[in-house]
């Protein structure tokens, strides 16, 4: 559960205090994440002498995590004076015992003191900056935006300790609030997370609503006391603004669609399974391969573009079967680390239906987008928007996901198994199929007796006969040569199970202090990076990485037993993470041209489109990609993504990257 580590509140509607009045002000923000109210923040704000103080303490609402899964959620001191310039900010984990400073800035002249955990050091301080990390509060982002309305709305604010968040003017908004046309500012926000939050400001500049974009976090959104009914707008124009950057980044680009052309040169492996043809020709046309082959028996048209491709290898497009599509800057990463197609295994409706329709157009930076829509039971931690806790619920949620055209439906974590057994025939019944966890208390053989399709997550194979997921002690050892064990495989094989493993996501929380297992993440923008900073010392640790390492084995033994593995990542290190999880299979004991179908035709198959992509042959998708090295020698070398063709257009790699600030 990654919710708590992103605070997207809701704003109450009182009067500020501005530098000029006198009164305290107090007011509340709440936090939805899957359209429901998940947390409370209430904060306040009084003068004492010169001095603003602001107080904010966040409550999780009606549910509680173990504090072994989820961490207290930390409280806000700022003191400002009275023109809003800041003097100290604090955030503190709460504690029965003895409430600890986890992170703070005290300002001085030109010189702050930044204390981080049991580390401190001092920063210069830019004129005009604010303090600020990321966007744990957005009653702190009230107070942000203040700053910046006082100062004239600068386009920078710099932060402290480092960094600085840019503000973009997007456009105005009306909304119909009580009888009355109501015109909201909407602003993009850059810096305080990777991607653009999106920020609505009233007539008076107060803060409306926001959402934040997902990284590797959950994403979430705010919406003041009496516009809840208009969170379905907000989501969409969320979403529109980050497709309107789609088409400013490739006219930056000089990205043109071809109706013709020819990839000349390049050694093919065509995901087939076949052995490479060196010094290949691969035709488009409108978007579809017309003729694939030797330079011996493929004739390049007269007109066709011609793309020399001398000395690289040209692989099917990848596919990412657990992606969560939280933003638009997915689109751009995905298809720089060569992905053309991935499956959302859960988002925000409005955000993924709107970025799977605008893939199928010329203005998209979006892969080909699968959907399988959440569905939840009694769930004692997080409120689902769809839940069915008893059977009668089920036809409707799945109604809902068909309408949409959604594929599958997304098993959470507290479905009971009436309700399993119910989706499974609603579902089958509608022509989609089911993927996900298994519930608590239920085992991955109940789940999958039952009519479960497919299995996300390597750790519900290790232990199929396990029932208490939510468990927070280190899993048992694997019994992989007991008899139950084998019994399982076979009962998974009966009923043609499939697995997306995640090992890649599952690999970081393992990583040793300054050993990053996926060397991606020096490349990412520096907002994303600091979310794979490694952690404390476990002293679990060995237990741990003994765990992952079982879930590495059971992927081997899982795909020489003939079972479909299908590469997913669950989010992690947008890209790159796929690349990882291939790496990952091979160490599991795939052969690399079997780690790459596990990314190409194997998911085609499984999500029955193989007819349409999934390998390079005539009458398919033009989705490939072009690689420097050879990855049937190491299949690290799946990293060395130059050009992605997607539906046909040829977009350069680098560029992709860099348009999300990534290093190429």
């Amino acid at each position: 559960m990654r919710i708590w580590a992103c605070l997207l509140l809701l704003f109450a509607a009182v009067s500020p205090i501005h530098p000029q009045q006198s009164s305290a002000e107090a007011g509340r923000f709440r936090v939805y994440f899957s359209n429901r109210v998940q947390i409370d923040e209430p904060y306040r704000i009084e003068r004492e002498g010169e001095s603003l103080i602001f107080k904010a303490k966040p409550t999780w609402l009606h549910k509680t995590f173990p504090e072994a899964m989820a961490p207290p959620l930390r409280e806000v001191n700022l003191r400002t004076k009275s023109d809003l310039t800041p003097e100290r900010l604090e955030f503190v984990v709460p504690s029965p015992s003895k409430p600890e400073v986890n992170f703070a800035v005290e300002i001085k002249g030109g010189v702050a003191n930044v204390q981080e955990g049991d580390s401190s050091r001092q920063v210069r301080v830019s004129q005009g900056a604010f303090p600020m990390v990321g966007s744990d509060s957005i009653a702190l982002q009230m107070m942000l935006v203040r700053f910046w309305v006082q100062r004239g709305k600068p386009a920078v604010i710099p932060t402290i300790p480092d960094g600085s968040i840019h503000f973009r003017y997007r456009g105005r908004d009306t909304i119909v609030l009580g009888g009355t046309p109501t015109e909201l500012e909407r602003y993009s926000v850059s810096g305080m997370v990777w991607g653009d939050e999106a920020m609505w400001l009233d007539a008076s500049h107060n803060l409306v609503a926001v959402v934040v974009p997902s990284g590797t976090l959950e994403r979430c959104q705010g919406v003041r006391e009496g516009y809840e009914k208009f969170l379905s707008v907000f989501l969409y124009r969320f979403a529109q603004d980050g497709m309107e950057d789609w088409k400013g980044t490739i006219r930056k680009m000089g990205v043109t669609q071809n109706s013709l052309l020819a990839i000349v040169g390049a050694t093919l492996i065509d995901g087939t399974g076949a052995a490479p043809v060196p010094n290949s020709i691969i035709v488009i046309r409108d978007g579809k391969i017309v003729a694939v082959g030797s330079q011996s028996s493929v004739r390049v048209p007269p007109d066709a573009k011609i793309i020399k491709a001398s000395g690289k290898f040209l692989l099917p497009g990848l596919w990412d079967m657990h992606a969560h599509v939280g933003q638009s800057a997915w689109g751009p990463a995905y298809l720089a680390a060569g992905v053309t197609t991935v499956r959302d295994c859960g988002g925000d409706f409005e955000i993924i239906t709107a970025f799977r329709d605008a893939a199928r157009s010329s203005d998209s930076l979006m892969p080909q987008m699968l959907l399988a829509g959440y569905v939840d039971g009694s769930n004692p931690y997080l409120d689902w928007d769809w839940e069915a806790t008893v059977p009668d619920q089920v036809p409707a949620v799945v109604k809902h996901y068909h309408d949409a055209s959604f594929q599958q439906i997304k098993i959470r974590d507290f479905v009971s198994l009436d309700v399993l057994q119910a989706l499974v025939v609603e579902a089958h019944r509608n022509g989609m199929t089911l993927v996900g966890h298994v519930p608590v208390g239920i085992s991955t053989e109940q789940a999958v007796e039952a009519g479960q399709d497919q299995i996300s997550h390597a750790r519900f194979a290790v232990y199929p006969w396990r029932t208490d997921w939510f468990a927070t002690s280190v899993p048992p050892k694997a019994e992989f040569d007991s008899q139950r064990f084998k019994n399982a495989i076979k009962h998974f094989q009966q009923k043609e199970t499939v697995f997306d493993p995640t090992l890649a996501y599952d690999e970081l929380p393992g990583c040793s202090p300054g050993d990053f297992c996926e060397p991606g993440i020096a490349k990412a923008p520096p907002e994303l990076a600091r979310n794979f900073a490694p952690q404390p010392p476990d002293p679990n640790a060995k237990e741990w990485k003994r765990a992952f390492e079982e879930e590495v084995a059971v992927v081997g033994t899982l795909h020489r037993a003939g079972l479909r593995i299908v590469a997913g990542t669950d989010g992690s290190v947008p890209g790159h993470s796929l690349h990882r999880e291939l790496e990952l299979y091979v160490k599991a004991g795939l052969t690399p041209m079997e780690a790459i179908q596990s990314a190409t035709i194997v998911p085609a198959k499984v999500m029955s489109l193989d007819k349409e992509v999934g390998t390079i042959e005539a009458g398919k998708r033009a989705d490939m990609i072009l690689l420097d090295a050879n990855p049937l020698e190491s299949i690290s070398n799946i990293r060395t993504v130059r050009s992605v063709i997607a539906n046909g257009r040829m977009f350069d790699s680098a560029a992709l990257w860099q348009s999300v600030g990534f290093k190429p």
